[in-house]
């Protein structure tokens, strides 16, 4: 304890007693031991908290970074190249970004990060490791928050904009009926029968899915955005969502969402 306080000793002489001898005055004043550990307590948790500063608003960032390198929520974290792409996909090359030399891997990362993000663009970067929420606090140290928080905005636009631009590209390729096909984003299900009838709010159609040879095929919607009645191959769609049948009926009620409309 005495050189914990030695430091302070000399600076707070003349304006107030040492840290230690004012606790240690409380067994003069007829305190007991019991007294003075819980002061001596009391300044360790107060030199504790002033010593301690969280930026809350960094570590809601960065972790929010990490989501959307993983594209998922966070729970295994990304190899190092997966952080370099970002940061080159998004323009972000200026930054003081550093990575871990393999040497400082295979320390158990107890130095480093030193390598520069120049550097790890031309030489790359070593994938042994999985980048967790404190590496890469360690690896953005140098990165203002202001900094950090571009950088989310950037890259949650560039990975939208990416999704969108697939989408995009599946939805131009024709889908014919009793074609095989891959679901992107199913809304709503309902069976009938040995088949499900599945709606697709990305390709606006319903596909037919039979539970017994799990093969799926269209059934209706032109795989494009419309509104229109009409037979099986005339109809079209915008997001359809949830779906209904009626077996007395025979007939399938569609939630057709962009339309505003139930068909």
């Amino acid at each position: 304890v005495s050189q914990e306080y030695s430091g302070s000793a000399g600076s707070a002489r003349s304006a107030r007693p040492p840290p230690l001898q004012a606790a240690l005055s409380l067994l003069g004043e007829g305190g007991s031991l019991q007294s003075l550990l819980e002061e001596l307590d009391g300044q360790a948790r107060s030199s504790a908290r002033a010593a301690i500063h969280v930026d809350c608003r960094r570590s809601e960032l960065l972790e929010s970074l990490l989501e959307l390198l993983a594209e998922q929520p966070l729970k295994n974290g990304v190899v190092q190249s997966t952080v370099l792409e970002m940061l080159t996909s998004s323009k972000c090359a200026h930054l003081s970004v550093l990575f871990f030399s393999s040497r400082e891997i295979d320390g158990g990362c107890r130095e480093g990060p030193s390598v520069q993000l120049s550097t790890a663009m031309e030489a790359g970067v070593d994938d042994r490791l999985v980048v967790k929420d404190k590496l890469l606090e360690a690896m953005f140290e140098s990165v203002p928050t202001a900094e950090i928080s571009s950088i989310v905005d950037t890259y949650a636009h560039l990975s939208q904009a990416l999704c969108r631009s697939w989408q995009m590209a599946a939805l131009e390729k024709p889908i014919a009926a009793g074609e095989n096909v891959c679901l992107l984003s199913a809304a709503g299900i309902t069976i009938w029968g040995e088949y499900a009838y599945i709606s697709d709010s990305s390709q606006h159609a319903i596909f037919q899915v039979s539970m017994v040879t799990e093969k799926a095929s269209l059934f209706c919607g032109r795989c494009t955005p419309g509104f229109e009645d009409g037979h099986w191959d005339v109809a079209a769609f915008n997001c359809p969502s949830g779906l209904a049948v009626s077996e007395s009926s025979s007939t399938l009620f569609v939630c057709d969402t962009g339309n505003n409309a139930v068909r």
